[in-house]
C-alpha cells in the first residue's frame, strides 16, 4: 500500500466508488493489460501490477479505510498528526514531522495506530487471515467444456509476477471462479495466507455454444441436400469427429440431437445438438427454373 499513489486514478475511479464500481473497473483493466495477452508488451505487465495493487487496496474495506487515512492526514507526504487534531494519547503533544525519519522507511503505519494508539478504543488483532487476491483469466471454449491446465501471470505480494499452472474444471461456466487457497497474501501473525480467486471468462466460438450443458453446432446444407437427405461428419468439442444424418425433408432450423456428447458437469451429461441451415440457389436459370416448376407442382408446392 502507497499512500503517494492515487488508487481510485489508476482504476478510473471517483473516491466513493461502490464496491460493485471497483470491481467492475479492476475486471475492464486486468482484461486490458493481463501479461497473457500482451506478451512483448513490458509496459501492459507494468501496468497490470499497478492495476492489481490498487485494487488490492480498495476492495478490502479494511485496507481502503487504512488508506484513506494516510492519504487525508498526509502520511508519506511530510507531516503526521494523530487522527482528529487530538494530541498523543494519555496526555502529550500533537506529533509533526515525518514517521519514516522516527521509525524507519519500512514501518507499517496501520500497525502503529492499532497497537500503539488503539484507534477506536480496540487494538488491532495479533492474528488474522491474509486478504485474497483476485485475477482472471480467458480460456477457448473449447477447455471449459473438456477441462485442462493454462498458465495464468500473477503478481505476488512483493509485487514480482510469476506465473502458476491452473487446472480448469470440465464444464465450467464463463464467470465461474476457481479458489487457490494459501496464494493471497500473507497473513497478520500466525494467520494463515489468503487465497487466490481466479474468475474464469470463456471466449466465443465460432462454431459452438452452449445452453445449459447442451452443446450447439451450426451447420449449413443445399436445398438437395436438404431435399434428398443426406449424412455429415461434424467435430465436436471433445476433438472427435461424429457422423449425423440428414433426413429427407429437413427445414431450415431444425435441430438434430446426438446424445451424450454435450458437457459433463455436476454428474449429468448434456447433448450435442446440429442446427441446421438450408441455403438457396441465388440465382436459376430459365431452364433449372423451369424444371423446378415442375417439381413444385408435382411436390404439392
Amino acid at each position: 500500500m502507497d499512500p503517494n499513489k492515487d488508487y481510485y486514478k489508476i482504476l478510473g475511479l471517483k473516491e466513493g466508488a461502490s464496491p460493485a464500481e471497483i470491481k467492475k473497473a479492476f475486471r475492464k483493466l486486468a482484461k486490458k493489460f493481463h501479461p497473457d495477452l500482451h506478451p512483448d508488451d513490458p509496459g501492459a505487465e507494468r501496468k497490470f501490477k499497478e492495476v492489481n495493487e490498487a485494487y488490492d487496496t480498495i476492495s478490502d474495506p479494511k485496507k481502503r479505510a487504512e488508506y484513506d487515512q494516510l492519504r487525508k492526514y498526509g502520511v508519506g507526504s511530510g507531516g503526521f498528526s494523530y487522527p482528529g487534531g487530538r494530541g498523543y494519547p494519555r496526555g502529550g503533544t500533537t506529533f509533526t514531522g515525518n514517521v519514516g525519519d522516527i521509525f524507519g522507511g519500512g514501518v507499517n503505519i496501520g500497525d502503529l495506530l492499532g497497537d500503539f494508539f488503539n484507534v477506536g478504543g480496540r487494538g488491532r488483532p495479533r492474528t488474522a487471515k491474509g486478504a485474497d487476491i483476485q485475477s482472471s483469466i480467458e480460456i477457448p471454449f473449447e477447455m471449459a467444456v473438456t477441462g485442462g491446465k493454462t498458465r495464468l501471470g500473477i503478481t505476488k505480494p512483493d509485487r514480482k509476477s510469476s506465473f502458476i499452472d491452473v487446472n480448469i474444471p470440465a464444464g465450467i461456466r464463463h464467470g465461474g471462479k476457481i479458489r487457490l487457497r494459501g496464494l493471497g497474501q500473507p497473513g497478520v501473525g500466525s494467520g494463515p495466507a489468503g487465497d487466490l480467486i481466479i474468475t474464469v471468462y470463456v471466449k466465443k466460438n465460432s462454431v459452438f455454444r452452449r445452453e445449459g450443458n447442451n452443446i450447439l453446432a451450426t451447420i449449413t446444407v443445399d436445398l438437395k441436400q436438404a431435399i434428398l437427405g443426406t449424412k455429415i461428419r461434424i467435430r465436436t468439442p471433445y476433438g472427435e469427429k461424429v457422423e449425423v444424418k440428414i433426413p429427407p425433408g429437413t427445414s431450415h432450423g431444425k435441430k438434430l440431437r446426438v446424445e451424450g456428447k454435450g458437457i459433463r458437469s455436476g454428474g449429468k451429461i448434456g447433448d450435442f445438438f446440429v442446427v441446421v441451415q438450408v441455403k438457396l440457389p441465388e440465382k436459376l436459370s430459365e431452364k433449372a427454373a423451369e424444371k423446378f416448376e415442375e417439381f413444385a407442382k408435382e411436390a404439392g408446392l
